[in-house]
């Protein structure tokens, strides 16, 4: 790359995950407890960087694992710095779950507005069918889904936190301008 710019990227993989249903509502619910931490304060609050991508799943096949990548652009002299902030910030969350209890709450929300919302999309039930017969996939309720996210709790952001964000499973990429 040519511009005065540093691509960062930090991969969290853990091979000894195991899939289920409320396990993936807990790793989505941290992404996104996580995602609004690092934006607030790295990005929001510092400025330090251009903005924040964050994609985690739990997958089954073609092995249980989960994956979280946290990609984000900053310049050059920022990257050591933003990155030590994310180590501080996943070390909090482990520690003492969501930074402010809004953002649990705000995940809560747009949840419920989202899964119903999917819920009545034609191609949302092609896939969760396709998963079904595939996969041997459960096929949940709206209800059963919205009643997963609700029955979530700090605690199970900071277990989730502690088993999906693991520092020994990190490896850290940044492509630095020549």
């Amino acid at each position: 790359q040519s511009t005065k710019r540093s691509d960062v990227s930090v991969d969290i993989i853990n091979l000894d995950t195991k899939y289920s249903f409320k396990e993936v509502v807990k790793l989505r619910a941290l992404s996104s407890v996580l995602k609004t931490a690092l934006r607030e304060k790295i990005r929001e609050d510092k400025g330090q960087t251009y903005g924040f991508s964050l994609n985690a799943k739990l997958a089954r096949y073609p092995y249980e694992h989960s994956k979280a990548v946290i990609g984000f652009t900053c310049d050059p002299a920022n990257t050591d710095k933003i990155i030590a902030e994310i180590k501080e910030i996943i070390a909090s969350i482990k520690r003492d779950g969501a930074l402010m209890p809004k953002h649990l709450e705000d995940f809560k929300a747009q949840s419920e507005i989202s899964i119903k919302k999917d819920y009545e999309k034609p191609e949302f039930w092609q896939n969760l069918i396709i998963s079904n017969k595939i996969f041997n996939t459960p096929l949940y309720t709206a209800d059963e889904y919205i009643d997963a996210v609700k029955a979530l709790t700090n605690d199970d952001i900071k277990e989730a936190a502690r088993l999906y964000l693991d520092e020994k499973n990190m490896v850290i990429s940044i492509n630095n301008p020549k």
